[in-house]
């Protein structure tokens, strides 16, 4: 399997064992787009304020344009209907493309994943750009430890579509945790203190209302809030192990993956109450709501201070229900401990994680370790093809009766092996770690 250069499929493509350094596809946009857009020179001009948010909007431009198009039925909110707001669009995708390219780790994640040259990798493959062109949520089925949730990062990195909206399932996990969060006991808090402080200056009757304030400044959008905001370009939503999530969860998935929308029952309540007793032009109004992505701080201090916070970014939502524009590209991890119901699997596509081959093993230690002189790996391929070797048949061997071993049990030894020698273990040592970091993740009975 080799990087493609086709202008529409796939879309999503990776290195492979014979094709290492093989650059990410890029389609190239086409003039009749159906969602072509164009910033003119003022608006670039408004954004662009230095040479990486240039950069940045080149690269949100070009992403939207060679998006391809959605199937008839699987069309949410019109892309026509967001060119009014296609500035703030284009300002919060530079924010959120600055944002990835400062977080290493999760570029480097992204960066590491690798697939073989397998039928298998070849499957995944395809299922990965169907789902895209399909715009319906992915589900990867597979063993721990095997890049379940790497792929997700893959995605986001070598569709440069921002940072992963990561929702990770518990068994007390319910839709509207993923979707927004409501602060209701902060609200309260807020609104005694204003009455206490008004009524303490003496600017407050007894029998007048404390000033009103507003609901959005107590709701937050989550991960999966965050992915159904309507914008011309996807974003990557990782749900991951969803086979932990009660099984009323999937089933409060099946409205969402089918109309692409949902309701923030509070900010509903509050433009019914302003179109009837406010004004009309109150009930216009958008509201400003955080997000799930967060802005970190040019330059960390030691010491915390008002510049060296965290703080999330924000978006402005003009109505409810929230609809999408374009579908995100949901991953969800499972490592098969239940089965869904018919007409969940219905609204995905599934497909399985493979197991890494010896050669996409060695290729993903060369990724994680090519800070390493050439040395090391002339001086140790005997032994680390041997290792990989034995991994793979004990692997093999665990897997007849399920939870075998995982990838990162090898890149933990290795790291161990290849340390410094000022740091590295004995030999005895690393003869005991191995057996140790290699014992069967379902029991730890037999090496």
């Amino acid at each position: 399997m080799t990087a493609t250069t086709s202008t529409s499929w796939p879309l999503f493509d990776l290195p492979t064992e014979r094709n290492s350094s093989a650059p990410a596809a890029k389609p190239e946009a086409k003039d009749d787009s159906p969602i072509a857009i164009k910033l003119n020179t003022a608006e670039i001009s408004e954004i662009a304020t230095d040479a990486d948010s240039k950069r940045f909007v080149e690269q949100y431009s070009e992403n939207v344009n060679r998006w391809p198009p959605a199937p008839p039925w699987r069309r949410f909110l019109a892309p026509e209907q967001l060119q009014s707001q296609l500035l703030s669009d284009a300002k919060r995708w530079v924010q959120l493309l600055r944002i990835q390219h400062n977080a290493p780790a999760a570029q480097r994640r992204g960066e590491n994943f690798r697939l073989g040259t397998d039928r298998q990798s070849e499957a995944l493959l395809q299922a990965v750009n169907a789902a895209i062109h399909l715009r319906r949520p992915l589900l990867v089925r597979g063993e721990p430890g095997t890049g379940k949730t790497s792929l997700a990062y893959a995605l986001a990195h070598r569709l440069q579509l921002g940072p992963v909206l990561h929702w990770r399932i518990t068994s007390r996990s319910r839709l509207v945790d993923g979707l927004y969060r409501y602060d209701a006991l902060g609200m309260l808090q807020d609104l005694q203190r204003d009455d206490f402080l008004l009524r303490r200056q003496g600017q407050q009757q007894p029998s007048e209302q404390p000033p009103v304030r507003p609901m959005a400044n107590y709701i937050s959008l989550g991960p999966v809030g965050t992915a159904f905001l309507p914008s011309l370009l996807p974003r990557v939503l990782l749900i991951d192990e969803i086979d932990k999530a009660d099984p009323q969860l999937p089933n409060e998935l099946l409205h969402l993956f089918e109309e692409g929308e949902f309701d923030i029952p509070e900010l509903t309540r509050e433009r019914r109450h302003q179109s009837l007793v406010v004004n009309q032009a109150a009930a216009l109004k958008p509201w400003t709501l955080a997000t799930a992505d967060l802005v970190p701080s040019e330059a960390l201090t030691t010491q915390l201070d008002d510049d060296s916070r965290i703080e999330p970014l924000t978006v402005d939502v003009g109505r409810v229900p929230v609809r999408c524009c374009q579908f995100p590209i949901v991953v969800m991890t499972s490592n098969d401990e239940r089965d869904f119901s018919p007409a969940f699997k219905r609204r995905c596509l599934s497909t399985e994680m493979p197991l890494p081959s010896e050669d996409q093993l060695m290729m993903i230690l060369h990724s994680h370790f090519n800070s390493l002189a050439p040395d090391f790996w002339s001086e140790h391929e005997a032994k680390l093809k041997n290792l990989i070797h034995d991994f793979i048949k004990k692997g093999e061997k665990d897997n007849k009766d399920r939870h075998g071993r995982a990838t990162d049990q090898l890149l933990n030894y290795i790291h161990l092996f290849s340390e410094d020698p000022q740091f590295r273990p004995t030999d005895p040592a690393l003869k005991q770690l191995e057996e140790i970091l290699r014992l069967r993740l379902g029991s730890g009975e037999e090496n």
